[in-house]
């Protein structure tokens, strides 16, 4: 079922009437100001979950403010922004659990609920600004540069912030165990607020609209199962408009076929595309190569106990010789650039001409 609509808009500050209630008096005096300034968000999983629910209200009215007084001095700045909007819930996994209310969205990819817990997006990942000198690990860590915001990021952002600020969301499936932040990783449903005069609409995928919007790429994740595919799908009708980040040349898709270019590339996440030369490998690995010296060349490694679970997965490794694939992943520098591919929905096999 899909749901086409205009993006929700955020709550107005003035929906939240504080009158003579005491939170007023410390939300004006300044008394949550050093736990609601970007820096020391993560105080708030210290804090009991009332405290939570009067930082998140001060956290909105602050945040709706900055944002107010931004349009107010670049006009017309937020429109040319935003993109034609189509927000979708695509079925990928139906929202389960409790409904919780997200206090804040601490940055492109992470929602604090009022229960004080963290969920990261899975599955979706941010326009970060590439980083050629880290490692995947670091990259994933800390993948844009602190000195200046980086345009598609500060758009995503926005865009999660007007989506989902102090609405109420679901959790689809998820991960399993948190990762090592903490964060609870998950696909999230926005609940829409229905009214009898009006027909129902649809829960929201928040990973779908992101990535169907140009505002992020499918993230490959062993806990994302078919969701994985869909929203590759999504990504691809994004990409063919030209929506968002696929707009910036530093998100086109990479050749395969010039190694030498993809060497500023290592330790960021990168799609890449090209015709397989050969396939084979070892004992443990399983290999499609894009040139003949794997030291120089591109590769694509596969551990063999996977390669029967691609195959089940409707992907026969070693029929790709000679295809033109599309590979997503982190690249490495083992010998030659390399994606280490863990997913069938990682390898698009394209229609040769």
């Amino acid at each position: 079922m899909i749901w086409q609509g205009a993006l929700p808009a955020p709550p107005p500050t003035t929906v939240i009437d504080l009158g003579d209630h005491p939170i007023a008096h410390q939300c004006q005096s300044g008394l949550y100001a050093p736990m609601i300034n970007p820096p020391n968000i993560k105080i708030f999983r210290a804090l009991a979950p009332k405290a939570i629910m009067v930082i998140g209200i001060c956290f909105t009215a602050a945040t709706a403010h900055a944002q107010a007084a931004q349009e107010s001095q670049k006009p017309g700045q937020l429109e040319k922004q935003e993109i034609e909007t189509t927000p979708r819930r695509v079925g990928c996994s139906p929202p389960s659990g409790p409904s919780r209310t997200v206090v804040a969205v601490l940055d492109a990819q992470t929602l604090l609920l009022d229960d004080g817990s963290e969920v990261r997006l899975t599955g979706a990942l941010p326009p970060f600004r590439p980083a050629p000198d880290a490692t995947p690990t670091e990259a994933r860590v800390s993948p844009s540069s602190p000195t200046a915001p980086w345009p598609p990021l500060v758009q995503a952002h926005q865009a999660l912030v007007k989506l989902a600020q102090a609405q109420t969301v679901q959790l689809g499936a998820t991960g399993g165990k948190p990762n090592r932040y903490g964060q609870i990783l998950a696909q999230v449903y926005i609940i829409p607020q229905n009214s009898k005069d009006q027909p129902p609409r649809a829960p929201i995928w928040l990973q779908g609209y992101l990535i169907a919007n140009g505002l992020a790429r499918a993230h490959p994740s062993s806990a994302l199962g078919p969701c994985l595919g869909k929203l590759i799908q999504l990504e691809g009708r994004a990409r063919t408009a030209q929506a968002g980040l696929w707009n910036t040349a530093a998100f086109q898709i990479r050749d395969a076929g010039a190694p030498e270019t993809l060497i500023g590339d290592i330790g960021s996440f990168q799609i890449i595309e090209g015709r397989v030369l050969r396939t084979g490998g070892g004992r443990n690995k399983f290999y499609l190569n894009f040139g003949k010296n794997w030291r120089r060349d591109f590769t694509v490694g596969i551990n063999r106990k996977l390669v029967r679970q691609f195959a089940r997965d409707g992907l026969n490794l070693r029929r790709l010789r000679g295809r033109t694939i599309r590979v997503r992943g982190w690249l490495e520098g083992r010998g030659g650039p390399y994606i280490q591919a863990t997913s069938a929905a990682q390898i698009e096999v394209l229609a040769d001409d």
